[in-house]
C-alpha cells in the first residue's frame, strides 16, 4: 500500500481550474503578470506550475518565507545574492533583462511573506517591465503595500482562487487512484480537509499507505480512521506555530471539543488568549441556528492536535468538558450529542451522567446515524443495570458495523439478564427477536431464527405478536411474499407500535413485489410514523420503511419518485459513519438508475454496495448488489465484467435472501442473449418467472417475461402473454409490459408505438426506445414508410439524450436509415415545393415540364407516406434530422 500511498503524491492531477488556469496563461502571454490569490491549500502554486509548464521564456522562481521576513532582501538572495542597496536594484535587472529577446518571467510564491524591500524590487521589476510578474498570496493574511498596490492600481491581473466544488474534489480523487472512492468515504475526506485540496491529498495518500483506505473491486473505501502523513502533520505543526502555554492549553481543549457555544467557550478559555488566537487565523467563531460557535480555523488542526495529546490528557480536558457543560444553564439545540462524545473520551462511567441520561444520547446518535457512538453509549448504560432492550439496541448498533461477534455476546448478556424473572415478557421478547434476526442476517442459520423465534412466541401478547411479525420479515426476505402478506395484514394495525411497525416493514416489500406498489405505498408511509415511537427498541426499522417506498416506486415505474426517495436516503446514508445505512442508499440508487437508464451509475453505486455489504459480513446482501452490477453490465453490452460479477457471487448462498432471486435468472437469461445462446436464454428466463411465481411474487415474474418481448420472440411472447393475461396487474410499469408482450405477439405495429410513448412517460429511456425500433420495423415491413420514419427517429433521440456509455451496444453509433432512397433531383423538387412554389414555377426554375415534376412530387410523397403538400415540410425536416 505504500506504493500506493506514493503514487497519489506523485500523480495528483489538476482538475476544476480550466476558467483560471485560461486567466492566467492569457496574462503571462499579455505580458501584464498576475496574483493568485487563495485560502491555503487551495491550489495558488499547482496553479501557477500548471501555467508554467507549456514553452515560456525564462522563469526565474523565489518564495516568501516566514523566518526570513524581517531579513532585507532574504527571499531574493538566491537570485541576487549577497548584493543591498541600488547593487541589488541593478543585479535584479540585469539578471532578468539578460533573456536575450525572450520574455522573462519572475514568479513569487507566498509573496506576502516578502519583506519590505523584496516587495520593493518585485513591485520595481512588475512596472519597469523587466519581466512579466506572477506572485500567489494568501487571501486571509495581508500582503507588502508595495505589492498591494500591484493589482489594486495596475498593471498585474488580481485572480481570485476559491475552493474546489465537492464534485470536482471527487473527480479529482477518482483520477488520482484511476478508481472510484466510495460516497461515504468521499463525504469522510472532503470535510476532513475542508476544501484545502493540499491536506486532500496528504490524507489520501496517508490513509492509503496506512491502510485506512483500501481498494476492493475497483472501489476505494475507508476502513479505519483517516491517517495524516508526516508532511501534513509538519504542515498543520508549522501553521499553529509557536503557542505559549494558555493559548496551547485553549488549542487543546477545542482540538478536543469541536465545535462549542460561545458561552461555554468563555466559560472554559480566557477571552484575551481566545482574541489572540481569532486574529491569528487559528481559531473562528460562526453563527449556526441563532447561537454563535466557536471551533478551530480547520477540522485537521484539531485532529493533529489531539493525535499529540496523551490519553491522560485527553482523558483530563474530556471531564472538564463534561462537567462544565452538565452544569451550563443552557445548550443550544442537539448540543447533547456534543456532550455524548466527551463522555466517551471521558469514559462512560462518568458519575455526572446517570443511566437514563447515556440511553437518551444513545437514542440521539441513532438518529443522526453515528452507530458506533450510539453502541458506547448504550453498552455503558447496560452496564450501569439498565433493562436487556438496551443490549439489543447496542448490539444492533454494532452489527451496522460489521461487529458481529460483539453482537453475539451482548445478546447473551441481555438475555441472560432479561430471564431472571423479573423482566417485561415483552422486553425479554424483544431481545430474543433481535437475536433471531442476528442469525438470520448474518449467519444465515434460518432453523435457529426461527427457534428463537418460537422461544419469543412463548413469551405471549405483544411479544408473541412481535414474533409474527418478525417472521414475516424473515418471509419477505425470503421470497415468500404472499405468505408474508398473510402473516404481517392483521399485524399492521396492533396497537402495540413496535409489532405495528415491524409488520408495515414486512408486508410493504412484499406488496411490491405481488404488484400492489400503491398498497404498498400506503402501509410504509403509516409503519413509518408508528416506528419512530419504537425507535429505541427497533432502531433500524425506520430505514426499511424509506427503503420500501423506493421499492413501490420503482414497481410502479414512477421513476421521478423513485430517484427523489432514493436521493433522500443517500444524502442521510453518506454523512452517516454506518456502513449498512450508505449500503442500502447505493443498493437503491443502483436499481433507480437500471431503469432510468444511468447504466454506469447504476453500476458504481452496485459496485460500492457490494464493498460495504462484505465490509459488514452480510455475504448475502453482496450476492443482490452483485446481481445489480452484472444487470447494469450486460445492458450497457459489458460481458466481461457481468461474468466476472455473477461469478463472483455464485457462490453465495442466497437461503434467506431469495427476494431478488429472480433477477439472478435475468442477469442469467440476458449473458446467454447477449452471447447468442438463446436456448439457454429461454431456460433462464423460464426458471426466474417460476422462482417468482412460487413466491407469489407477481412483479418479479412479469420482469422475467418481458424480455421475450424486449427481444422480439413472437411465439414465446404469446404464450407468456396469456399467462400474464391471468395475472392480477397493480402497476403502471407491469400493464405496459403486459402490453408488450401482446403487441410482440400481435407485431402490432400501432401498439408497439402505444407501448414506447408510455415506456417514455413513465421515464424509462431504454425500455421506450427499443419499443419504438420494433414499432418502426413493424410499420417498415407492411409498408407504412412516414410511421417507420418518425417511430425510427423517436427511438433515436431518447438514446442519444443518455450518455454513450450508457446506450445498449445495439444503438451504439447506429442511426435509423428510411426505407428507400431519395434522389438528389426528388429532394430539389420536394424542397421547392415545401417552400410553396407552383409546379409550373419549379418546371421553370430546375428546366423541366410539368408532368416531370409531378412525377418526382408523386414518387416522393409514397416514399415519405404522405398525402399532400401540406405534409412535405415536416416530412422533409424529420428525414433530415433523421439522416
Amino acid at each position: 500500500m505504500r506504493a500506493e500511498g506514493e503514487r497519489v503524491l506523485a500523480a495528483w492531477p489538476f482538475v476544476g481550474r480550466q476558467e483560471e488556469l485560461e486567466r492566467l496563461r492569457r496574462a503571462i502571454r499579455a505580458g501584464t503578470g498576475a496574483t493568485v490569490r487563495g485560502a491555503p491549500g487551495v491550489g495558488k502554486t499547482r496553479l501557477l506550475d500548471e501555467a508554467l509548464g507549456s514553452d515560456r521564456g525564462p522563469v526565474h522562481r523565489v518564495a516568501g518565507i516566514a523566518g526570513l521576513r524581517d531579513t532585507p532582501l532574504g527571499a531574493l538572495a538566491p537570485l541576487i545574492g549577497p548584493a543591498v542597496g541600488e547593487a541589488a536594484s541593478s543585479t535584479l535587472e540585469e539578471l532578468l533583462r539578460a533573456s536575450h529577446g525572450s520574455s522573462p518571467i519572475l514568479a513569487v510564491d507566498d509573496a506576502h511573506l516578502l519583506d519590505p524591500v523584496s516587495a520593493g524590487l518585485v513591485q520595481l521589476a512588475a512596472i519597469s517591465g523587466w519581466a512579466t510578474v506572477l506572485l500567489t498570496v494568501r487571501r486571509d493574511e495581508p500582503a507588502p503595500a508595495s505589492l498591494e498596490r500591484l493589482w489594486a492600481t495596475g498593471p498585474v491581473e488580481l485572480i481570485d482562487l476559491g475552493e474546489l466544488a465537492d464534485d470536482d474534489l471527487i473527480s479529482l480523487m477518482n483520477a488520482a487512484l484511476g478508481g472510484m472512492v466510495e460516497r461515504g468515504t468521499a463525504e469522510v475526506l472532503l470535510r476532513s480537509a475542508a476544501g484545502n485540496v493540499l491536506y486532500l491529498r496528504e490524507l489520501l495518500a496517508g490513509s492509503i499507505t496506512g491502510g485506512a483506505i483500501a481498494h476492493d473491486d475497483g472501489v476505494w473505501h475507508l476502513r479505519g480512521r483517516l491517517i495524516e502523513t508526516p508532511t501534513l502533520q509538519d504542515l498543520i505543526t508549522a501553521r499553529l506555530g509557536s503557542l505559549d502555554h494558555t493559548a496551547r492549553e485553549a488549542v487543546e481543549l477545542l482540538a478536543v471539543s469541536g465545535s462549542i457555544p460561545s458561552d461555554l467557550a468563555a466559560d472554559l478559555i480566557d477571552p484575551e488568549v481566545m482574541a489572540r488566537l481569532e486574529r491569528d487565523a487559528l481559531v473562528g467563531s460562526r453563527i449556526t441556528a441563532g447561537s454563535v460557535t466557536v471551533d478551530l480555523a480547520h477540522p485537521l488542526y484539531g485532529e493533529v492536535v489531539r493525535n499529540g495529546l496523551s490519553a491522560l490528557a485527553r482523558l483530563r480536558i474530556s471531564r472538564r468538558l463534561v462537567r462544565t457543560a452538565v452544569h451550563a444553564p443552557s445548550m443550544p439545540p442537539g448540543f447533547d450529542l456534543r456532550i455524548a462524545r466527551w463522555v466517551v473520551d471521558a469514559g462512560p462511567d462518568d458519575p455526572d451522567l446517570t443511566t437514563e441520561d447515556l440511553e437518551r444520547l444513545a437514542r440521539r446518535a441513532v438518529e443522526v446515524g453515528d452507530t458506533h457512538l450510539a453502541a458506547v453509549l448504550a453498552e455503558a448504560a447496560f452496564d450501569r443495570g439498565a433493562p436487556p432492550s438496551v443490549a439489543a439496541f447496542a448490539s444492533w448498533c454494532r452489527g451496522e458495523d460489521g461487529e458481529h461477534d460483539r453482537c453475539e455476546a451482548l445478546l447473551a448478556r441481555a438475555y441472560e439478564r432479561a430471564a431472571d424473572g423479573e423482566t417485561e415478557p415483552f422486553e425479554l421478547a424483544s431481545v430474543i427477536v433481535e437475536w433471531a434476526s442476528l442469525r438470520w442476517w448474518v449467519t444465515q442459520d434460518l432453523g435457529s431464527a426461527l427457534k428463537l423465534l418460537d422461544r419469543a412466541r412463548a413469551c405471549g401478547g405483544d411479544g408473541a405478536a412481535l414474533a409474527d411479525a418478525q417472521h414475516a420479515m424473515f418471509e419477505t426476505l425470503d421470497g415468500h411474499s404472499a405468505r408474508a402478506i398473510t402473516r404481517a395484514r392483521p399485524l399492521t394495525e396492533h396497537p402495540n407500535d413496535a409489532v405495528a411497525a415491524v409488520a408495515a416493514g414486512a408486508m410493504g416489500p412484499s406488496l411490491s413485489a405481488t404488484d400492489q406498489p400503491v398498497q404498498a405505498r400506503q402501509i410504509a408511509a403509516a409503519g413509518f410514523e408508528r416506528c419512530q415511537v419504537a425507535m429505541l427498541n427497533l432502531p433500524g426499522i425506520a430505514g426499511v420503511h424509506v427503503v420500501s417506498m423506493v421499492f413501490a416506486e420503482l414497481v410502479d415505474g414512477d421513476i421521478a419518485a423513485a430517484t427523489a426517495f432514493s436521493e433522500l436516503l443517500t444524502y442521510g446514508a453518506v454523512r452517516q459513519p454506518a456502513r449498512q445505512a450508505r449500503a442500502w442508499s447505493t443498493l437503491m440508487s443502483s436499481m433507480v438508475g437500471l431503469l432510468a437508464g444511468r447504466l454506469t451509475a447504476s453500476f458504481e453505486a452496485a459496485r460500492q454496495s457490494d464493498v460495504l455489504w462484505r465490509d459488514t459480513n452480510i455475504p448475502a446482501m453482496a450476492r443482490w448488489a452483485g446481481i445489480q452490477a452484472a444487470l447494469a453490465a450486460l445492458e450497457r453490452g459489458d460481458l466481461l465484467t457481468a461474468r466476472a460479477q455473477m461469478e463472483r457471487h455464485r457462490g453465495i448462498c442466497p437461503d434467506g435472501f431469495r427476494l431478488l432471486e429472480p433477477r439472478w435468472h435475468q442477469a442469467a437469461a440476458l449473458l446467454a442473449w447477449r452471447e447468442g445462446d438463446l436456448d439457454r436464454a429461454l431456460a433462464a428466463v423460464d426458471t426466474g418467472a417460476e422462482v417468482a411465481r412460487a413466491g407469489g411474487a407477481t412483479h418479479a415474474e412479469l420482469e422475467c417475461l418481458h424480455l421475450l418481448a424486449r427481444w422480439g420472440l413472437r411465439s414465446q411472447s404469446a404464450a407468456a402473454s396469456d399467462h400474464v393475461g391471468s395475472l392480477t396487474l397493480g402497476s403502471r410499469l407491469s400493464r405496459v409490459r403486459a402490453d408488450h408482450l401482446a403487441a410482440v405477439a400481435a407485431d402490432d405495429a400501432e401498439a408497439l408505438a402505444d407501448v414506447a410513448a408510455r415506456f417514455g412517460e413513465l421515464g424509462l429511456p431504454i425500455l421506450a426506445a427499443e419499443a419504438w425500433t420494433q414499432a418502426s420495423e413493424s410499420f417498415r415491413v407492411t409498408g407504412r414508410s412516414r410511421q417507420h420514419l418518425n417511430a425510427a427517429t423517436r427511438a433515436t433521440e431518447l438514446l442519444d439524450a443518455l450518455d454513450p456509455l450508457d446506450r445498449p451496444p445495439e444503438a451504439r453509433g447506429r442511426r435509423a436509415e428510411p426505407p428507400v432512397r431519395i434522389s438528389r433531383r426528388e429532394r430539389e423538387v420536394a424542397r421547392l415545393a415545401a417552400d410553396g412554389h407552383t409546379n409550373r414555377e419549379i418546371a421553370e426554375q430546375l428546366c423541366l415540364s410539368e408532368r416531370t415534376v409531378e412525377n418526382h412530387l408523386y414518387r416522393v410523397f409514397a416514399k415519405l407516406g404522405i398525402r399532400s403538400r401540406r405534409e412535405l415540410s415536416g416530412a422533409l425536416d424529420a428525414r433530415r434530422h433523421r439522416n
